[in-house]
């Protein structure tokens, strides 16, 4: 019994993936009262879910088209860069970090991926690449972090609640092992890397870059025989 038969004639299939979203640090500038800025904003952990249909052929050649939702959550700025602003009717500001930062940014993507899968008995193995879109709305919380007011010593900021959407290009890479569960089901683990290019908006652009783990099951369409 092999993972996911695949004959002479290409076999439709469709699978659904869980994803874990690992914490990263992508590069995000914006803009304060004029004054542009760069920094590294700090993400936690997240979830994601994916639901792809394709086909497969017997040459281990697979193409798909994903649709993807993911959200992780961030909460600080770090690396700050320039690290002092001008703010009317206040004074200067200063320091390379904004501690606490929160916030969430969901993403929602369409990607073309092309797939090359190995087959070894029950167990098998796959690489790929994808490329399409991705939609960012990122949203920061109202807070108050602490900030250095130049002559002053440390203030609390109020910033209100904001928010921004763009849609971006994205593209990923993908590697991972499956299991045959029957003729036409085949559980899949593996991890990817989603590299969104960066997201310009108003006032702010994030890059949002992350690694996967991902794990789910895929469903052929019939059950060919051996």
């Amino acid at each position: 019994m092999r993972a996911l038969p695949l004959p002479a004639v290409p076999v439709p299939y469709m699978q659904v993936i869980g994803l874990c979203v690992a914490p990263s640090t992508p590069g995000y500038s914006g803009k304060f009262h004029d004054t542009r800025y760069d920094a590294d904003l700090k993400t936690e952990s997240g979830f994601g879910l994916l639901a792809a249909l394709g086909y497969g052929a017997d040459t281990g050649l697979r193409g798909e088209i994903e649709i993807g939702y993911r959200k992780i959550d961030f909460d600080k700025l770090t690396k700050v860069s320039p690290n002092e602003f001008e703010v009317p009717g206040l004074g200067t500001l200063r320091g390379n970090r904004l501690d606490p930062y929160e916030g969430d940014i969901a993403t929602l993507s369409l990607v073309g991926n092309g797939i090359f899968a190995f087959e070894a008995g029950r167990l098998g193995s796959y690489i790929g690449l994808g490329l399409g879109v991705a939609r960012h709305d990122s949203t920061a919380a109202a807070q108050t972090p602490s900030v250095e007011l130049v002559g002053a010593g440390r203030i609390r900021l109020p910033l209100t609640r904001s928010s921004e959407s763009d849609w971006v290009l994205a593209y990923q890479a993908m590697a991972g092992v499956a299991f045959a569960l029957s003729d036409s089901v085949e559980a899949r683990i593996g991890t990817a890397t989603s590299r969104p290019a960066t997201a310009s908006a108003t006032s702010t652009n994030t890059a949002t870059g992350h690694t996967a783990s991902r794990a789910g099951s895929g469903f052929a369409s019939r059950s060919p025989s051996e």
